[in-house]
This record gives structure tokens, sequence and C-alpha cells, in this order.
């Protein structure tokens, strides 16, 4: 839905654009939990150093889809929450090293452009995958950081850094054992152990 969202980098602002002639009560009533989850994250997140990376703008994204879908008690599918068809949910579920592939070497990015590769809807890294397909990566890693820290740890995420939200998440291999990595590490290790990641939801 393309009539409502967040505007760009200005802090607590929400627009709805009920001049677009394919605006419907139910579309915005669908879409409300996500876009004020965006709202709330904003303004308690602690991630100052990381708020313009692409890690802190697609766990933001995949946050705000993961507290819609609990919202909805599971009664739209994990793709509607995403903004996605099934078949380009299942062609993430198919290829999600291929995709961490492409998203891992630009966690730390700062760049619009990167950003924009992985959140803006228009825009397609390969043939039959969907766009925005970073909403997918942090959908992913919240749905992980849940299932590694407890059911209610999601609520954590709010406070968290998003460094230690993917910190709670993967794991280096280093010398044949895997161990949790530093921050330090994040942005500059290609070892990432994705046998977590690459688990369908």
């Amino acid at each position: 839905m393309d009539n409502m969202g967040g505007i760009g980098n200005v802090p607590y602002t929400m627009i709805l654009d009920l001049t677009n002639n394919t605006t419907d009560l139910g579309g915005i009533i669908f879409i409300l939990s996500h876009e004020i989850n965006h709202q709330i994250y904003d303004s308690t997140s602690s991630a100052e150093l990381f708020k313009q990376t692409v890690l802190y703008r697609i766990i933001n994204e995949g946050f705000a889809t993961f507290i819609s879908y609990l919202y909805w008690g599971h009664k739209y599918s994990i793709a509607k929450n995403l903004g996605y068809s099934e078949k380009e949910y299942k062609w993430c579920l198919d290829n999600q090293k291929l995709i961490w592939g492409i998203v891992r070497p630009l966690l730390s990015s700062t760049k619009n452009d990167d950003i924009n590769k992985l959140v803006a809807r228009n825009i397609k890294l390969f043939e039959n995958a969907p766009g925005a397909i970073g909403y997918y990566v942090g959908f992913k890693i919240c749905v992980e950081y849940v299932k590694r820290n407890g059911k209610s740890s999601w609520k954590n995420i709010y406070k968290e850094p998003v460094d230690m939200v993917l910190f709670k998440v993967a794991y280096l291999k280093i010398s044949g054992r895997n161990i949790n990595y530093f921050t330090v590490l994040l942005f500059k290790s290609n070892k990432y152990d994705l046998d977590s990641f690459t688990k369908p939801c």
C-alpha cells in the first residue's frame, strides 16, 4: 500500500493520503499496526550509532512486519504482512543464502542507494524476487531473535541496539567453533554461519 507511511527522515510523522483513489478502509486498518510500530520503534530505539545504516532500516521494517503479524494473530500470511505475493515469499525461502550474500556486505552502509536497494518496492535485485527484499531479511532476523531469546523477547527489540539484535542471532565460525561475534567484526567478516538464517520461518 503506497498511500500511507513515514516521511523520509522526519521523526514521529506518518501520512495518510486520502486523495489516493486506491485508499480503502480495510487496507488502512491492515497497515496501521505496521506504521504505528515504526513510530514507537523510532522513538524508543537506542541505536543512535546505527540509525542511518542499512541494518537499522531493515530491522525497523522487519520488526514492524513482525509486530503486524503478531497483532493480527496470524490471520494474514507472512507474505501478506511483508507486502509480497505467496510466490515471492516462497522465492525468499528458496533463496535465503543468495539474499544474505547480497545483504551482508551492505549492513553498515549509510548510502541511500544501498538502503533503497533493499526497502524500495520498485527495486527487484533478482528475477522473480520481490521488491523491498530487506523487509524479509529484517523479519527473519526478528523471528530468529525471538526463537533464541524467548517468546516475549520481541519487547527487547524496542530498546536493543540493532547490532546487538543481530549479535544475538548470528554466529561467527572461528577455528571450527561457533562463537558470538562482536560488533567490531559485524561489518568486516564474511564468515557467517548461515544455518539459522537459512531455515524457513
